[in-house]
């Protein structure tokens, strides 16, 4: 059987499991692969355990460090995002289902 996962009240409210932990390579992966499916933001943001504006802002970090990250060495690279894994960011368009 599957363990369940435990949920997570602050002040009376239910927050996502992830909710003020850092961000993994793992989390920004599959967060940019499941963006650019059919599914909803809630049911991403669900599956990972984040709130939907932090996979918002994390995906617009991920795609333009990406974007920057085409020009330089592999070691700048991969030194800029580490630094960038845990920045803000803004909101982009999602593609939902129709």
């Amino acid at each position: 059987m599957a363990k369940k996962k435990k949920k997570i009240v602050r002040d009376g409210v239910l927050v996502p499991r992830n909710h003020g932990l850092p961000w993994t390579v793992e989390d920004m992966w599959d967060l940019v692969t499941l963006w650019d499916s059919p599914r909803t933001v809630e049911s991403i943001a669900r599956e990972i355990g984040r709130s939907e504006g932090a996979c918002h802002a994390k995906v617009y970090v991920v795609r333009l460090a990406y974007e920057m990250a085409k020009d330089m060495t592999p070691k700048k690279a991969e030194t800029m995002m580490k630094n960038l894994a845990n920045a803000p960011g803004r909101t982009i368009p999602h593609r939902q289902a129709a």
